[in-house]
């Protein structure tokens, strides 16, 4: 039993029924169980292609699921980063406020005459 089907084409074609006087016509079962036996060709090979479809899939899923925990570490690792440029933004910042000041002194030194270059 694959799959849990009983039946295959080969066995539907294959099966010979008793006949009896008040019996169906054994033209009509031929040509149905002809039919049948078709369709069950018709799955296995969509079931095949669709086995084949899928086990492609989980490849690429495998691949996407690699590329995602990459992704996510190159996240981390550049959130840190954003975080120490964030704490240095402060300093930076501070930092220009400090040379604005004196750049506002230095010309009010100059005003007065004096040369700030000068001043020991």
């Amino acid at each position: 039993m694959k799959n849990g089907i009983v039946l295959n084409a080969k066995k539907i074609v294959d099966k010979a029924f008793t006949i009896s006087l008040r019996g169906y016509a054994a033209r009509e079962v031929d040509e149905f169980l002809d039919t049948i036996a078709s369709d069950y060709d018709t799955f296995d090979a969509n079931i095949a292609q669709l086995k084949k479809a899928n086990d492609l899939l989980k490849i690429k899923n495998d691949e996407l699921l690699l590329a995602n925990t990459q992704l996510e570490a190159q996240i981390a690792l550049l959130s840190n980063k954003l975080g120490n440029i964030k704490d240095n933004t402060e300093v930076s910042r501070s930092n220009i406020d400090l040379l604005n000041r004196i750049s506002i002194l230095e010309n009010v030194l100059h005003e007065m005459g004096v040369d700030p270059t000068k001043i020991k």
